[in-house]
């Protein structure tokens, strides 16, 4: 669902930081530099060339992915905005809205009744990162709003196939279950 989806593990990374950019590169040869002298032990993990081969064919369509996902987002926005908590989208760049998340009362209920008519929704991250069981010992302070905002986080479809009808059918939905 990301919109530069390889078939296995893959990942990139950009930066126009030189300094950072240059410990990146050191990393991917084990932590090395010159390829001989360790400075920061890393893993060694690369993708391989059939994934690269796919991914570098794909790179020529992400743009096009990333312009209809926010075209998706906002008619989203537009149609749900009065409903539930719709999130911004970039007025100077774009984002490329691997999730479209909103925010809404009564969340297990719409995300119920959402599945049970075939759509596809997710709650992401139902747990606070402090209240995992590795980082339990380090809460510190109140997370009231923390708490209010998890427990009403859903995710909606949103990917470059997704037809309008297939939107009107999500916000339809969800605007029938809040009754407007």
């Amino acid at each position: 669902m990301k919109p530069l989806a390889a078939l296995g593990e893959a990942g990139a990374v950009v930066t126009n930081d030189a300094d950072q950019a240059e410990h990146i590169r050191s990393l991917r040869y084990l932590g090395t530099i010159n390829r001989e002298t360790c400075v920061d032990p890393s893993l060694n993990f690369k993708i391989d060339t059939l994934q690269a081969v796919i991914l570098r064919h794909r790179m020529r369509r992400v743009a096009g992915i990333v312009k209809r996902r926010n075209a998706i987002a906002r008619r989203y926005n537009e149609a749900l905005a009065d409903v539930v908590q719709v999130p911004q989208i970039p007025t100077d760049g774009v984002s490329a809205f691997f999730d479209y998340t909103i925010w809404c009362a009564d969340r297990d209920r719409l995300e119920s009744s959402l599945n049970g008519q075939g759509i596809e929704v997710k709650v992401r991250h139902r747990e606070l990162l402090s209240d995992q069981p590795g980082y339990r010992t380090s809460r510190s302070g109140d997370i009231a709003n923390a708490r209010r905002l998890v427990a009403g986080i859903l995710c909606l479809p949103i990917h470059e196939a997704l037809s309008e009808a297939d939107q009107d059918r999500v916000v339809g939905a969800i605007r029938s279950f809040y009754g407007s």
